[in-house]
């Protein structure tokens, strides 16, 4: 992922030192790096589950990614409101002098824990662990 923003960020340079005499540039360069991102971001979101399987189930990696594009395909609106559901919440314990940050930094690991527990018992036909 750092590699992609930093590919992303060094194009969007070059196109920005390039638009200047070419405005065209601009019109086809940040559309690009914008679906890469997005791209990316649903590649993230769909192996987000992998290093619980590897660490919980003991899956090898390239398994764990399977298994967890698997998984988050049924969920992934879920999972989408719950990442733009703490964006917002890290974003007002931001504004809050950066003293929110302290009690929200501790819920995103544990909110996709509980979210993986969920995913494997609803992908073994369990019921909801509430």
């Amino acid at each position: 992922i750092v590699l992609i923003a930093g590919v992303m960020g060094a194009a969007g340079v070059t196109a920005a030192q390039t638009a200047s005499g070419s405005p065209a540039v601009v019109l086809w360069v940040y559309p690009v790096l914008g679906l890469i991102g997005l791209a990316s971001a649903v590649v993230m979101l769909r192996l987000n589950l992998a290093p619980f399987l590897i660490i919980d189930r003991g899956y090898s990696a390239i398994d764990a990614m399977k298994l967890s594009w698997r998984l988050m395909g049924k969920r992934f609106w879920t999972f989408v409101g719950l990442m733009l559901a703490f964006v917002l919440i890290s974003l007002a314990g931001l504004l809050a002098l950066f003293v929110g940050l302290l009690l929200v930094t501790p819920l995103y690991p544990a909110a996709l824990a509980y979210a993986y527990e969920d995913a494997w018992r609803s992908a073994r036909g369990l019921p909801s662990a509430q």
